[in-house]
């Protein structure tokens, strides 16, 4: 039976003035090498079908998020865009995007990858979905609303859809998947704990923000 993979998408290259797009499509990029890394490394049967089914769920809903950012990113003013580029060409996103498409390749590629890589994998996602929540971020305070709790909702589920797909490669694998899925845990707790923490700082500063414009 043969592996069913969606269309291979030419990534875009490491750019230091990226637009949101070429952004967006390094970042979609990134997923698609390693849900297609995982639906090739997966045997035919019930772990193939599932690696396909939650590799197809990660990919629409990122699709969906990134689709929320697109819609909000129409809404800014000409001076507004200028700013949100000057961000674009400060941040790195692009590069760590990119960088974790040649990575996450080589990976598969290798025969010697395990557990460590893994880890890699489920680390790299985290520090791009930062990427993501920055730019929500952004488009929120240009345009005057908070983010929604339903979009940091959302990102919580595309982590879930991810580390499950990891485990099933870690399954593949041979590893022991109820440690490997406890280690994935306390990095996704540390995460939390880490994004609460800068919440609260930015909540803080622009607290003190307005009250030094009074």
């Amino acid at each position: 039976m043969a592996n069913p993979k969606s269309p291979k998408r030419e990534s875009p290259g490491i750019s230091s003035t990226p637009t949101l797009e070429e952004l967006l499509a390094s970042i979609e990029s990134f997923l698609e090498e390693v849900v297609n890394g995982v639906i090739s490394a997966s045997p035919a049967g019930e772990t193939l079908t599932l690696a396909t089914a939650t590799g197809a769920t990660l990919q629409g809903q990122l699709g969906k998020l990134h689709g929320y950012v697109r819609d909000n990113y129409k809404k800014l003013s000409p001076p507004q865009a200028r700013e949100f580029q000057t961000f674009l060409n400060t941040q790195d996103g692009h590069g760590i995007a990119r960088r974790g498409v040649d990575v996450t390749r080589l990976g598969f590629k290798s025969a010697g990858f395990g557990g460590k890589f893994l880890k890699w994998l489920v680390k790299w996602f985290q520090e791009i979905k930062k990427v993501i929540e920055e730019l929500l971020s952004l488009l929120g305070d240009m345009l005057g609303f908070t983010v929604p709790a339903w979009v940091h909702k959302l990102l919580l589920i595309l982590d879930q859809i991810f580390n499950a797909l990891v485990e099933l490669l870690a399954d593949v694998f041979g590893l022991d998947v109820g440690r490997f899925s406890s280690e994935i845990s306390k990095s996704e707790q540390n995460y939390l704990m880490e994004r609460a923490a800068f919440e609260r700082f930015r909540q803080e500063r622009s607290r003190r923000g307005s009250w030094e414009d009074e």
